[in-house]
């Protein structure tokens, strides 16, 4: 699933090439993708002659903001953007916008149709992308008391927005902590350490154009970058990355997802 680095990329990369453009129409070439397609609230917010005044990150969802409201996609596993040309499709676009004065349309492609429209704005929550936010979220949860292990807390959205699995697991060893820890075991200093490492791993990752591991490409279909810089994430068996130490990188296995770390780094 598209995490914070690959959603911003495609909101600043649609922003660029759409932005201050006025809808002249847009086509569902199917009913429904996650969910039915709402085309009554929809169609009052993209309607032709609405004017698309921004596109931007909102957690892990791209908001489509027109002078008449604003639409919330999210990518689910597969989801993208791309420009296609008038009269043309590709296989598995489901949506397609056609703006004035633009030769090109945006599709909107999605092979396993996880994603979603929605006119309802995700729950509010602190950016990773700034240690004191992202800290002051942490240490609130800590402070309960709480059982909860780090990598379920880092993965709640209403907790901070946009934070995924990979960059979990990126984060949490240059912190030097187990995602698996209770919260309540976490010292502060760690806390604070691992809300300096996200923004900064988040911040190298968008410049990078996010990481390419399954579907995912950029706007203009180039690969990103950031899965080669990875010092854990998917490289289970693989000596650890740290500096002078010998241990090696496993994967354990938590709801059906996979957790990398190198148990001598991150006790």
């Amino acid at each position: 699933m598209p995490e914070l680095p690959e959603v911003e990329n495609f909101a600043r990369s649609l922003n660029l090439r759409f932005g201050g453009l006025r809808l002249k129409s847009i086509q569902y070439h199917r009913d429904d993708l996650r969910f039915p397609f709402d085309k009554a609230s929809l169609g009052k917010i993209m309607h032709p002659g609405a004017q698309l005044i921004r596109v931007a990150r909102e957690g892990k969802q791209i908001c489509l903001a027109f002078d008449s409201g604003s639409v919330f996609v999210s990518l689910g596993m597969s989801g993208s953007f791309i420009e296609v040309p008038k009269g043309r499709s590709i296989p598995h676009q489901h949506l397609t916008w056609s703006f004035k004065g633009r030769a090109e349309t945006l599709g909107y492609v999605d092979p396993r149709r996880f994603g979603f429209l929605t006119t309802t704005a995700p729950h509010p929550a602190p950016s990773p992308l700034d240690p004191a936010e992202t800290a002051q979220a942490l240490l609130a949860i800590k402070g309960q008391g709480s059982r909860r292990r780090l990598r379920d807390v880092l993965l709640d959205q209403k907790i901070l927005g946009g934070v995924g699995n990979i960059y979990m697991c990126e984060a949490c060893f240059a912190a030097g902590v187990d995602p698996l820890a209770e919260m309540a075991s976490i010292t502060p200093q760690r806390i604070k350490r691992l809300a300096t490492a996200l923004a900064s791993i988040l911040d190298r990752a968008i410049a990078l154009g996010g990481s390419s591991i399954s579907t995912y490409r950029q706007f203009g279909g180039a690969q990103g970058g950031a899965q080669d810089v990875h010092r854990v994430y998917g490289r289970e068996g693989e000596p650890c990355k740290g500096a002078g130490c010998p241990g090696i990188v496993i994967r354990r296995s938590v709801g059906g997802r996979s957790v990398f770390l190198c148990p001598r780094c991150q006790k």
